[in-house]
């Protein structure tokens, strides 16, 4: 197999250069009109979802199929060693912009940390610039509201959802470009039936379809041929084979997309990437390697990583340098010959020099990694990992492992090697205080973004006083409020007003017939608005469907409004406060989000 030929590769970026000369790429501002570009491959970037390095049968797995993935491998590239975050939004917003997370502004899942700064530059952003076409099919994690949504971001066709997890995998309620719509399908299918459809519909120029699938995430939920076929592999835990089943199902669909391109003569000019987002999130087979999801140890961030570009790259090759998932986007610019933005400095490196051989090229490199507690951000959980020693520290101390000789983490010696443990110590620290030095905070909620005159802001997405708490502990994607019993607990939503002018407040609530008359206060700065919950509102729950009977997900049927009336807002960061100022009953009720409508008229 030929290697790439970097000449031409050369030739390819000076034109595109020239072709870009009069336009400044500048972050945040408006794209420039796309240069004329061609014979620029395509390029189809897969993520799976909680797919553990194990969760793969070249990874040592004999249980599970993987037929097409094995196919991507041996066709291309397989790296032994990438690294990404321990949580879904970190990786997303890393391998979107070549950058380390907390550098981004997406610090973890949940209370707006899962936000991507509006100052990055994005691969859609970078690929629409130079001429391609831009879609997004699945999961996206990086901000629910305008002007965090994909189509704000680069993405000239969006269809998927933008919080961090779907309730029902059958009948999902999903976004097509800023409208909701309803699937009467199977969620992988559905998201591949629409990236076929771009894929169809741009076949004729460059593009760029970026599939982050959304399995094999919990709830578990997969057409029930898939899961009982581990059932009688043998698989014990009914998690798993759910787990196994998903990838099965997903791996299916990754060969349907493998097909078109054949099909549309795309095979030898389409660059197919497939990796998973972090570890396992539950402990099953990793191939002895330690940690899980959310936790800082070589199980928790390195995944498989798949690279196929038929023709142009050498085959079933391996590559056991350390890469992260900051170098993917370089990576593609390098591999495409599109222009790099201007202004922007990437944390990761291209990897087409050991893509085509080369091997050893930054023997000092440092691979760092970064563990939110629960929202809290602080210096630790981290770690950093090099070629041959992991550092860790989960809260309490460093600890040093030899990867080379003990890859599950089994003895710490750090006390054997005092030496290097000080020196990742330090690079580590140094690095956290780089990637922080602009802060750590939360976005707001952005209010009367030109586009977006309503907006739903979610519970999770508000700060919590008192006794309050959420129905799902931590407060994740469909979490409601509950446990409303005092006069003195509040609920914050910090907000960023756009645009001045008076807005409409609705709250969306539950509330039994012996607990109306609660009398609910909105205030902003020294303004307050109030109504009374007079109406009782106590719908049943949907049990949705799950091939794992203690996992089976419940949503409540239906939310009531209470109009809370209308204020005037003026542009500017401050906070919308709720509080009850009278309860008669037990508690107040329970509350899924605030609805803010500006009034054009």
């Amino acid at each position: 197999m030929n290697k790439i030929n970097f000449n031409n590769l050369c030739f390819i970026r000076n034109y595109v250069k020239s072709c870009l000369f009069f336009g400044l790429f500048i972050i945040g501002a408006c794209h420039n009109e796309p240069a004329e570009i061609e014979n620029h491959p395509n390029v189809i970037l897969i993520m799976a979802d909680d797919q553990g390095w194990g969760d793969a049968e070249l990874n040592g797995n004999n249980i599970i199929e993987t037929p097409t993935l094995n196919r991507i491998a041996s066709e291309g590239v397989q790296f032994e060693r990438l690294y990404v975050c321990p949580m879904c939004a970190p990786t997303r917003a890393s391998l979107l912009t070549g950058r380390y997370n907390l550098r981004c502004g997406t610090s973890w899942v949940g209370r707006r940390t899962e936000m991507l700064g509006l100052d990055e530059v994005t691969a859609a952003d970078v690929f629409k610039s130079a001429g391609y076409a831009t879609g997004c099919f699945g999961k996206w994690h990086l901000g629910l509201y305008k002007p965090y949504h994909p189509n704000n971001r680069g993405f000239d066709e969006f269809t998927g959802f933008l919080h961090g997890a779907l309730n029902n995998y059958f009948n999902s309620h999903l976004d097509h470009n800023g409208e909701q719509i309803t699937t009467d399908q199977y969620i992988t299918d559905y998201l591949t039936d629409r990236a076929l459809d771009f894929i169809e519909s741009n076949k004729d120029q460059p593009f760029f379809c970026y599939i982050p699938y959304n399995v094999p995430h919990h709830p578990f939920q997969v057409p029930r041929q898939y899961y009982e076929k581990y059932i009688e592999k043998g698989v014990a835990d009914d998690r798993t084979a759910a787990v196994y089943a998903m990838v099965d199902e997903m791996d299916e669909n990754i060969g349907r997309i493998m097909s078109k391109l054949e099909e549309l003569n795309l095979d030898e000019n389409t660059i197919l990437i497939f990796l998973s987002d972090n570890g396992p999130a539950f402990h099953r087979f990793n191939d002895g390697l330690a940690g899980i999801k959310a936790q800082v140890s070589e199980g928790s961030v390195r995944v498989p990583l798949y690279l196929r570009w038929k023709g142009h790259i050498p085959e079933n090759n391996h590559i056991y340098d350390i890469a992260g998932v900051i170098d993917i986007l370089p990576t593609l610019i390098d591999l495409t010959g599109i222009k790099a933005p201007d202004n922007v400095k990437m944390d990761g490196v291209s990897l087409v020099p050991l893509i085509n051989g080369e091997s050893n090229l930054h023997p000092e490199r440092m691979i760092f990694t970064h563990q939110t507690r629960f929202g809290k951000n602080v210096m630790t959980p981290g770690g950093v990992r090099t070629q041959r020693y992991r550092l860790v520290n989960n809260n309490s101390k460093y600890e040093l492992y030899d990867m080379y000789i003990d890859p599950s983490q089994r003895r710490d010696i750090s006390s054997d090697k005092p030496e290097i443990t000080e020196k990742l110590k330090e690079a580590y620290e140094n690095w956290y205080k780089d990637v922080t030095s602009k802060g750590t905070g939360s976005p707001s909620v952005p209010v009367g973004y030109p586009g977006q005159d309503t907006v739903r802001a979610v519970a999770p997405d508000a700060i919590l006083k008192g006794g309050v708490g959420y129905n799902g502990v931590h407060g994740w994607a469909y979490n409601w409020i509950v446990n409303w019993k005092s006069v003195n607990d509040s609920v914050i939503w910090p907000v960023q007003v756009y645009q001045s002018g008076n807005y409409k407040f609705n709250l969306l609530y539950t509330c039994d017939e012996a607990d109306i008359g609660s009398e609910m206060q909105l205030s902003v700065k020294n303004e307050h608005i109030r109504n009374i919950i007079s109406k009782a509102h106590s719908p049943g729950k949907i049990v949705l469907p799950s091939v794992v009977s203690k996992d089976s997900p419940s949503l409540k049927e239906s939310w009531a409004k209470l109009p809370l009336g209308t204020m005037a807002l003026d542009t500017g960061r401050y906070d919308i406060v709720l509080q009850a100022v009278k309860i008669p009953g037990n508690i107040v009720g329970e509350f899924r989000a605030l609805e803010i409508i500006k009034n054009n008229n």
